[in-house]
Formats: structure tokens, C-alpha cells, sequence
């Protein structure tokens, strides 16, 4: 659920906006998880979010510099949410066999 809602120019970088937003706003972040495109990937926001004890799922902006430890977390992260979306699908797919399963048993035995 959004806790805070700005529009602005589409020529702005979003990490720049989201800053500004942080920074005028009263919007608490603390132990909360902001979720945002590659847009948002810049160090000072990152930082910002890190100080309020916000965790944030942001994918690495390849048009960004980062030394290589820096890209290895950032792959890593990534790498953590694809396993992680895949696991979810995975048990999506069970839940709905588990599903037609059952109501054709229940179909079989007149339920």
C-alpha cells in the first residue's frame, strides 16, 4: 500500500524526487521495505533509506558506476528475488494442482 504519492516531471530521476520527497515529507520508512525500479538505484538513497532502517529491493541502474563489490551485492539481490518470484510461481502451480485434484476426486465420488 503506498504511503506517500508525488507527481512530478517525467524528465526527473526518480532517486532525485524520492530524496526530496523523504526530505519534506514526515513519511515513516523505519523498519519498512520500499520496493523500486532501477531508478531509484543511486547511493545517497540508498544511504537515506539505510539511516531510517528502511530495507529496499532495488535492482542495479547498469548506467550507475559501482566498484565491483558493489555490483556483486547488487547481483546477488537481484539474483535473491528471481529465486525467490520462482518459488512463489512454483507454489502457485502445486496449489492449483492440488486443486483440480481434489475437486476431481470430490467429482468421482459425487461430492
Amino acid at each position: 500500500m503506498p504511503i506517500h504519492i508525488n507527481i512530478d516531471s517525467g524528465n526527473l530521476n526518480d532517486s532525485k524526487i524520492a530524496i526530496n520527497m523523504l526530505s519534506t515529507n514526515n513519511i515513516y520508512i523505519d523498519n519498512h521495505c520500499l520496493l523500486g525500479d532501477c531508478g531509484y538505484d543511486s547511493v545517497q538513497f540508498k544511504n537515506i533509506l539505510a539511516s531510517k532502517n528502511c530495507k529496499y529491493i532495488i535492482p542495479i541502474n547498469k548506467k550507475n558506476k559501482y566498484d565491483d563489490q558493489m555490483k556483486l551485492i547488487s547481483e546477488n539481490t537481484n539474483d535473491t528475488i528471481k529465486k525467490l518470484v520462482s518459488i512463489k510461481k512454483i507454489q502457485n502451480i502445486k496449489s492449483k494442482q492440488t486443486m483440480r485434484k481434489a475437486n476431481k476426486d470430490a467429482k468421482i465420488q459425487g461430492i
